[in-house]
């Protein structure tokens, strides 16, 4: 077919260019036509499927959207941009000479002379005319568009008229799902369409460490006869899953956990229905950090002030009347703590964050205590371990009378000298020389005051200063009688062991004393001549047994070198 008779050579290369750039347009679009309904499909694929399945939405269809990008980037560009040249008349009329071998190269020849006249061949012009003439007779029946093969496109055309038809059914009958596909493509969370419609009613919760769980769901549409709860815990990587039965009204679906420690995350699939990711927390039971136990003294222990070290145990052991101070560091936050000690119960200054725990008591006797926690932002309640404050009762003073240590005689001149030992688990009192003559009324007699816990009494007693009118005859009876400072003073006392005295005459007392000499001498002599018999006896022994010792048993002696 001919351009007509007027067309120039030249406006048959154009034409030719044009309908050369007009099939790389064709064939450039229909590929990448071909290739966006593909990955479409594809993304379709991955993301309903797998993505949405499991649960991932945001940054992997994001990635899915740029990779689409990427691979349609590089299609168009390896199959339409890089093919599309600007006009060159030489190189058309290559193409032109390659589908028609009978020019020989005319057309090229002058196309180059047309654009780039050659100064030296000016004398030739005969020549040029001639070549020209002969160019445009051999191309004037020509169609330079028949360079392109138009034909090429059929299968590419098809394939892409089946691949819009496809897209387009699948968007017709699924038009919520392509619509949801294009939504999380650029990041939405928005759920593909589904048979069954599940509505879950626990959603996020916050729950009592150690409380059960209920999981609930709502279902409409298809029913199927159970789902699958899908859990993960926030240390875990994998989703573990349990049974999710139907309930007898047929349109909700429940599983139990019994028993929760930890935060978890969770998803419902019933039927073909996916449902969001939620989280249960867990208020964690709260926990003493740290403790520290302060203690007021009663005044008699005179031990307030003293700096002593930091008790950090709520097991203890305190003297009677002490107050003791709790100051409780915890987490989490506190509402409220009750302490319950017996039948009573009393609560804690909670400090305006709720992190410390403050209250005190007098340990008057022994008793076990407990606490009873609300924790701040839920209010959820827990009760604690038991523990206990032991009480030591103020034991009564001991007393030892060390000296005198046994009965005796004496005169009305008679100066004694009183050892004693006095000790107590707290704090001494007063001491008192106690005595009665002739088992009459007691009488006591003021010593220096005690202190410390343990205390050696030392005293001299003037039986003359102190009992104007003994006499002898008199039967003289004393002890030592001491006590602590626990209030009201008097009542924690001790009385020593008794010593009794016989009141002589000065004669009585010499003819005492002399029969006491004499009888200790007459214990010596005895003791010695005891001691003079044992010793000859043990001679004796020895010689015995030196005679019966047989001569052949007798070492010889070594002589003399």
């Amino acid at each position: 077919m001919s351009n007509g008779p007027d067309i120039s050579i030249e406006d048959k290369l154009r034409i030719a260019w044009r309908q050369e750039q007009r099939f790389f347009h064709i064939r450039g679009f229909a590929r990448l036509l071909i290739w966006t309904v593909v990955l479409l499909l594809v993304d379709f694929v991955v993301d309903w499927q797998i993505l949405f399945r499991s649960r991932v939405t945001g940054g992997p269809q994001i990635l899915l959207l740029f990779t689409n990008v990427c691979v349609l980037g590089w299609v168009l560009w390896h199959e339409w941009l890089r093919h599309l040249k600007r006009f060159d008349a030489v190189r058309v009329s290559l193409e032109v000479e390659a589908k028609h071998p009978e020019l020989r190269s005319v057309l090229v020849s002058y196309t180059q002379f047309e654009e780039h006249p050659d100064p030296l061949l000016a004398g030739s012009a005969s020549l040029l005319e001639a070549m020209r003439n002969q160019a445009i007779s051999l191309t004037r029946p020509l169609d330079f568009r028949e360079v392109v093969d138009f034909r090429q496109l059929r299968n590419l055309f098809l394939f892409a008229v089946v691949s819009i038809g496809t897209f387009s059914l699948i968007s017709y009958s699924r038009s919520d799902h392509m619509r949801s596909l294009f939504l999380r493509l650029v990041g939405v969370d928005k759920d593909y369409p589904t048979k069954t419609d599940v509505v879950l009613l626990t959603k996020n919760k916050t729950i009592k460490q150690g409380d059960p769980i209920e999981i609930v769901a709502r279902v409409n549409g298809l029913k199927p006869e159970a789902g699958r709860l899908y859990v993960r815990s926030e240390k875990d990587r994998t989703w573990d899953s349990m049974a999710m039965n139907k309930e007898d009204d047929g349109i909700h679906f429940k599983s139990t956990i019994p028993e929760v420690f930890e935060d978890f995350t969770y998803y419902i699939r019933i039927g073909d229905a996916l449902t969001e990711k939620y989280s249960i927390r867990v208020s964690p039971r709260p926990e003493i950090l740290d403790t520290q136990i302060s203690f007021i003294y009663p005044d008699y222990l005179e031990r307030n002030g003293l700096i002593e070290p930091p008790v950090d145990s709520l097991n203890l052991s305190v003297p009677e009347g002490t107050r003791v101070k709790w100051s409780l560091k915890c987490t989490p936050a506190i509402r409220a703590l009750d302490i319950i000690v017996g039948e009573e119960k009393f609560p804690a200054v909670i400090s305006e964050d709720g992190f410390l725990a403050t209250f005190d008591r007098v340990a008057d006797e022994t008793f076990k205590y407990t606490f009873h926690w609300t924790e701040k932002d839920h209010g959820f309640e827990y009760d604690d371990l038991q523990h206990i404050v032991r009480v030591v009762p103020d034991r009564i003073p001991d007393i030892e009378l060390i000296e005198p240590s046994t009965d005796g005689k004496a005169t009305v001149k008679k100066v004694l000298n009183i050892i004693a030992r006095a000790s107590d688990d707290h704090q001494l009192g007063t001491a008192h020389l106690v005595y009665s003559i002739n088992s009459s009324e007691e009488k006591s007699i003021e010593m220096e005051p005690l202190s410390g816990t343990v205390r050696d009494i030392q005293h001299t007693w003037t039986l003359a200063q102190s009992i104007p009118d003994l006499k002898p005859g008199d039967n003289l009876s004393f002890s030592i009688k001491i006590s602590d400072k626990f209030p009201p003073m008097g009542t924690h006392i001790n009385i020593s062991a008794t010593r009794r005295l016989e009141i002589k005459t000065q004669e009585q007392y010499l003819a005492w004393f002399k029969n006491e000499l004499d009888a200790q001498r007459e214990i010596i002599g005895k003791a010695r001549d005891l001691e003079k018999k044992a010793t000859t006896e043990v001679r004796r022994l020895k010689n015995e047994e030196t005679k019966e010792v047989p001569d052949g048993d007798k070492k010889p002696q070594e002589e003399p070198k």
